[in-house]
Order: C-alpha cells, then structure tokens, then sequence
C-alpha cells in the first residue's frame, strides 16, 4: 500500500492531536464581515464645562479651568 510523495497515512485520533481543531468550511465574505461590524472605533462624547465653556469629557476634570463639579481641584498656571 503505497504512499504519494512518502507520505504517511494516519488514522484520524491521531490527525486531530496533531492540528487540533479546524473550522469545516470556509468562513464568507459577507459573514466575517457581520461578525467585524461592531470593530469601529467610538467617537468620544463631550460636554461643555459648566465654568469656562470648554469641551470636557464627561466625569473627567477641566483641562481648561481645572474644576470637576464646580469645585476646583487643579491649579491652571495662566499665560
């Protein structure tokens, strides 16, 4: 019983140890695209800062004034 190239032939226990798991068929286009849809990048939300009009990120302290709640909690060096 002849093997193409010198192959070896191997039952499938021991085929399965060696590659381990295998998906049984090519994953579409259009599949991998669904599952990549929710991949995108957020744009990130601003608010206006309540003392100086600045655009903050919410729940984060004013880079522009350095207040958090109307409380300053950062000292601004001015220019």
């Amino acid at each position: 019983n002849a093997t193409p190239y010198g192959m070896q032939l191997i039952n499938q226990e021991e085929y399965r140890e060696i590659m381990g798991a295998l998906p049984k068929r090519k994953i579409s286009r259009a599949r991998r695209g669904n599952r990549r849809s929710h991949w995108k990048a957020k744009v990130s939300q601003l608010v206006t800062c309540p003392q100086c009009g600045a655009p903050v990120r919410p729940h984060h302290v004013c880079l522009a004034c350095g207040t958090y709640r109307g409380i300053e909690v950062i000292e601004i060096e001015e220019e």
